[in-house]
């Protein structure tokens, strides 16, 4: 498994952590890397899926060293019968907290930081909406001169 893997792994473990019991407000219901549309209808909302979203950056350093940097692209759906954007804000503060308390993914990277605003999508059914939510990620890795 890369280190790319591993981090988008711990990634999903880290958002698996909102529930009430570790003191959010609410209790995130599916976080995967692939989520299949069908597992939507099983209620288990908020709903997160965590996509590669973006080529890696590399900064290379002395001594076989470099800075790399990606972009993970978290897509949230959210159930809601009464104020959507509400419910959206509330899912979004909770994935914010928990990159914030956990920046290093357990050590596995230097940081991982919210990056830019979300991308709202309230197309879909009445009580169901879709939002964006890009995660900036740094970890130093090793390279080999010459290839």
């Amino acid at each position: 498994m890369t280190t790319r893997e591993q981090v988008l792994d711990a990634l999903v473990t880290r958002l698996q952590t909102i529930t009430t019991a570790n003191g959010y407000t609410l209790n995130i219901g599916l976080v995967k890397r692939s989520i299949r549309m069908h597992l939507l209808y099983e209620n288990a909302y908020p709903a997160i899926q965590i996509e590669d979203g973006s080529t890696e950056t590399i900064e290379y350093k002395t001594g076989g060293l470099a800075d790399i940097y990606f972009t993970a692209k978290l897509s949230v759906w959210v159930r809601s019968r009464t104020s959507m954007s509400e419910s959206m804000n509330a899912v979004d503060l909770a994935i914010k907290k928990a990159i914030a308390t956990d920046a290093t993914l357990g050590g596995l990277v230097a940081h991982a930081t919210i990056q830019g605003e979300v991308d709202k999508d309230l197309t879909g059914d009445d009580d169901i909406a879709k939002f964006i939510r890009p995660i900036r990620i740094f970890y130093e890795g090793q390279y080999t001169e010459g290839m």
